[in-house]
C-alpha cells in the first residue's frame, strides 16, 4: 500500500479518539530535497508512486488537500529505496458530488491550489496542483513561490512561472518533464491533467521521450485507454526482459518474460559480481536455487505447485531458501533473492494488468495479483485490485511456503496456467476445458462428501438370498409344511399354504421352504421392517 495503513482505532473513556498506524522507518521527502535537488529519473519514480496512491484515494472520493514534501515519506522495501507512503489525511475531504464547495482556506500556503484560495468549488485536481508544486521543488530545490502568506496566496492565483525553457536551461530538467510540471501548475483546473492516471501516463511519456531509466520501472502501467497504454508498453524500459528485446503485442507474457533469463552465467554475474569488478567464486548452491526458481516460473509455478504434483517446487520456495542462506555468500544470496522477487512480481503484475482489461478476465487477474503480492506486497495496482487483508496474504504465504494448498485450490488456478502458456482470451476452448476440469473435480469431491455424510439405509430382506448349494432334503413335504400352516389357526386363510404344499409332488422347492423357514425364525424387529413401507 502507498497510503499509510491504519491498523486500529478506538474511543477513550473521556471521549477522545485514537488510532494506530503502521510504524515506518525512513525519512520525509522534504529532507532529501533540503540536501540537494533530485535527478529527473528519481523524481519521475517518486511521482509515479504518489500518483498511484492519490488515484486510489480519489477513487474512494477522498481529496487529500495537503500534499507536500513533509507528507510524502520515503521508506526502503526489501532493500529497495524510495518506496512512497502518503501521510496525514487530517484535513482531507470526502467528495460527495462532482466538486466540493468549501469557502474555508485549508492547507499549507506553499502548495495551495488557486481555486481553494478563491473559495471556488474544487475537485481532486487540487491535489494535482500540490503534486506540481512538490515536483517543482524536487527538481529545483525550491518551491515555485516564496514569501509571506499574503504574497503566497496572491502568487498562486496571479503570478507567472518560469518557462519550460528556463527550467531546462537553469536546472537541467528534461523539456518533456518541465512541460509536465508547468501543466500541473496551471491556474485553471481544466488546463491540468484529467486525473492522476492521466498524469502518471504523462510521466511515463516524459520518461520515454527523455530516454531515462528509473529504479521503479517495474511499476504497473496506469489505467489509460488501450492505444495509449500500448505505446507505453512498447516504450517503457522493462527490467524483466533484456534491453535489446522488443515486446510484441501478442506473446505469452509470463513465458516470454522468463525465457530470456535462463542463462545462469549472466545470473551469477549479477548476483555475485555486481558489487565488484573482480571475478568471485561461484557458489553452486546459488546457481542451483536460482535455476529452480526460474525453472518453476517457466511452468507458471510461481507460488502454486501443479495440480498433478502438489509437492512440486515453486519459485517462491526457492527464493525463501535463498533468503535463508547464511555464510560468506549471504549478501550475494540476498541480492539475488531481491532481484528474483522484483522480476517475478513485475511479471505477474503485468500479466494481471493485461487480464484485468479483458472481458471476463478480472477473476483471473486477481489470482495473478495475489501471487505477485507474495513477492512484493506493495506492488500497485495489484495491492489495490486484489484487495487482500494482511491476514489473507499471510495465510497465502504460509500455504505457499509449506505446500499446504488443497487439491481444490490447485485445480482452481489451472485456468491461469492455460492463459499464461497460450496468451489467450477467456473464451477459448483451452480455457473452457480447464473450467470443465474444475467442474468435474468439484462434482466428484461433492459426491464423495455427500456419500460420506449420508446415513446408510436399513437393509430389507425383500429378496431372500440364494439357497446354499447342497443336496435337497429327502424328508417328505408333509413334515416341512406345518410351520406355514401355523398362521391358519390364528385366523389366516388356511387353505393357501396347504394348497401350495399339496401341489408339490416331490421334495419342496428350496427357495419356498427356505423363505418359510426365515419367516418363522426371523427376530420380531426385523420381520416388521419389510412391512413398514407397505403400510405407508
Amino acid at each position: 500500500m502507498i497510503i499509510v495503513e491504519i491498523l486500529d482505532f478506538a474511543e477513550l473513556p473521556d471521549g477522545r479518539l485514537l488510532y494506530t498506524m503502521e510504524l515506518l522507518g525512513g525519512r520525509p521527502l522534504a529532507r532529501d530535497i533540503a540536501e540537494r535537488p533530485m535527478s529527473a529519473a528519481r523524481t519521475i519514480a517518486v511521482l509515479r508512486r504518489i500518483c498511484k496512491g492519490l488515484a486510489s484515494a480519489h477513487a474512494a472520493h477522498i481529496i487529500h488537500r495537503d500534499i507536500k514534501p513533509d507528507n510524502i515519506f520515503l521508506v526502503d522495501r526489501q532493500s529497495r529505496p524510495d518506496a512512497v507512503k502518503i501521510l496525514d489525511f487530517g484535513i482531507s475531504v470526502v467528495m460527495a458530488g462532482a466538486t466540493v464547495t468549501d469557502t474555508s482556506v485549508v492547507g499549507t500556503p506553499l502548495y495551495l491550489a488557486p481555486e481553494i484560495i478563491a473559495g471556488e468549488p474544487f475537485d481532486a485536481r487540487v491535489d494535482m496542483y500540490a503534486v506540481g508544486c512538490t515536483a517543482y521543488e524536487m527538481l529545483t530545490g525550491r518551491p515555485p513561490y516564496e514569501g509571506s502568506i499574503k504574497d503566497l496566496l496572491f502568487a498562486h492565483r496571479h503570478a507567472t512561472l518560469p518557462s519550460a525553457v528556463a527550467l531546462t536551461r537553469d536546472h537541467g530538467v528534461p523539456r518533456p518533464l518541465a512541460d509536465l510540471v508547468l501543466r500541473c501548475l496551471a491556474k485553471r483546473p481544466e488546463h491540468r491533467f484529467a486525473d492522476m492516471d492521466d498524469l502518471e501516463a504523462a510521466l511515463c511519456e516524459a520518461q520515454i521521450a527523455a530516454g531515462l531509466e528509473t529504479d521503479w520501472d517495474d511499476l504497473a502501467l496506469p489505467n489509460v485507454d488501450g492505444e495509449r497504454r500500448d505505446k507505453l508498453l512498447r516504450g517503457m524500459p522493462d527490467p524483466a526482459m533484456s534491453s535489446d528485446r522488443l515486446r510484441p503485442r501478442r506473446r505469452a507474457y509470463l513465458i516470454a518474460a522468463l525465457a530470456g533469463c535462463l542463462v545462469l552465467g549472466g545470473l551469477v554475474v549479477y548476483a555475485l559480481q555486481s558489487r565488484s569488478a573482480t571475478t568471485e567464486v561461484v557458489d553452486p548452491e546459488l546457481v542451483r536455487l536460482a535455476a529452480q526458481a526460474r525453472e518453476a516460473a517457466t511452468h507458471v509455478a510461481f507460488a502454486y505447485p501443479p495440480a498433478d504434483d502438489p509437492q512440486g517446487r515453486t519459485s517462491y520456495q526457492a527464493i525463501l531458501e535463498l533468503e535463508r542462506i547464511d555464510g560468506p555468500n549471504t549478501r550475494a544470496a540476498q541480492d539475488l533473492a531481491k532481484s528474483l522477487r522484483r522480476e517475478f512480481a513485475n511479471t505477474l503484475g503485468a500479466f494481471g494488468d493485461r487480464l484485468w482489461d479483458r472481458p471476463g478476465g478480472r477473476e483471473f487477474a486477481v489470482d495473478a495479483y495475489a501471487q505477485a503480492l507474495l513477492f512484493d506486497p506493495d506492488l500497485e495496482p495489484a495491492a489495490s485490485r486484489a484487495d487482500l487483508t494482511p491476514g489473507q496474504l499471510a495465510r497465502l504465504a504460509n500455504k505457499a511456503t509449506s505446500s499446504g494448498f488443497s487439491e481444490t485450490e490447485l485445480v482452481a488456478v489451472e485456468p491461469l496456467v492455460v492463459l499464461a502458456e497460450n496468451d489467450i482470451v477467456p473464451e477459448t476452448p483451452e480455457l473452457q476445458a480447464a473450467r470443465d476440469r474444475i467442474s468435474q473435480r468439484t462434482r466428484a469431491r461433492d459426491s464423495t462428501l455427500l456419500a460420506a455424510a449420508s446415513p446408510k439405509p436399513a437393509t430389507t430382506p425383500a429378496t431372500p438370498p440364494a439357497p446354499p448349494t447342497e443336496p435337497a432334503p429327502t424328508e417328505p413335504a408333509a413334515r416341512r409344511c406345518p410351520p406355514a400352516a401355523a398362521p391358519a389357526s390364528r385366523g389366516s386363510p388356511g387353505p393357501r399354504p396347504r394348497s401350495r404344499c399339496a401341489r408339490d409332488t416331490g421334495p419342496p422347492t428350496p427357495r419356498r421352504c427356505h423363505a418359510d423357514t426365515r419367516a418363522r425364525t426371523r427376530p420380531p424387529a426385523r420381520s416388521r421392517a419389510p412391512r413398514r413401507p407397505r403400510s405407508l
